[in-house]
């Protein structure tokens, strides 16, 4: 069975990224690889496929091939049974990233370490030795138009097939909407922005805390936010 690593920081629209995984390419998707044997278990929560939650129907067909969602920190823990399979990277803005996921979890964490755990992730994607790999960017994701369309080639090439992109393209806004249901889980809180917005997060902070994050980024990492 071909396998193949879904990486990204976290609330970087990795969830989207797997449901249209599973709706363009029937192929099964799943969370936190705490099982590197291919178990789905925990039926209600993002561990599992998400087509045991939302209204796609599981393909059972293991040529179809299978993906593993993870973030670095797996990567860290199960990276040498994940090792040299192609990776799908998605990318969202640093700053929105880590204002997202900081609010909602690492209350034990500085935003510098946030901002610094993102460029790792980053740079482990850059320096992953493998030719069959491809970069996603959520803001583009985010939309119908040309851009997504774009996108979703890099799917079709990255996977070696053309999808049938119709149905998901006529009625854009459904999949998107149930996907955000399947995101709402006991797991992960509901997204806040409902994929209606790309800078929601930067705008509720002050105009110093903006600020000193892209100096830092700057200064750390000399890339312009």
């Amino acid at each position: 069975m071909r396998q193949y690593i879904l990486l990204g920081y976290p609330r970087s629209g990795n969830t989207w990224v797997r449901y249209l995984i599973e709706l363009l390419y029937k192929t099964d998707t799943s969370g936190y690889p705490g099982d590197i044997g291919g178990k789905r278990n925990k039926k209600n929560d993002l561990n599992s496929p998400i087509s045991y939650q939302s209204k796609l129907i599981k393909s059972n067909n293991d040529n179809n091939g299978y993906v593993w969602h993870t973030h670095l920190q797996d990567q860290d823990k199960f990276g040498s049974a994940l090792k040299g399979l192609p990776m799908i990277f998605v990318k969202r803005n640093p700053i929105e990233a880590v204002c997202r996921h900081w609010e909602t979890y690492e209350f034990n964490k500085t935003w510098k370490d946030g901002i610094k755990e993102w460029f790792r992730t980053l740079d482990y994607y850059k320096e992953y030795n493998i030719t069959h790999k491809v970069e996603l960017t959520y803001e583009t994701l985010l939309f119908n138009g040309k851009g997504f369309e774009g996108e979703l080639k890099k799917l079709d090439n990255f996977f070696g097939m053309e999808s049938d992109k119709t149905d998901l393209l006529d009625n854009f806004d459904s999949y998107k909407n149930d996907s955000i249901n399947v995101y709402d889980t006991t797991s992960a809180p509901a997204s806040k922005t409902k994929g209606t917005t790309t800078d929601a997060h930067r705008k509720r902070i002050s105009k110093m805390a903006l600020d000193n994050m892209k100096g830092h980024i700057k200064n750390k990492f000399n890339v312009n936010i």
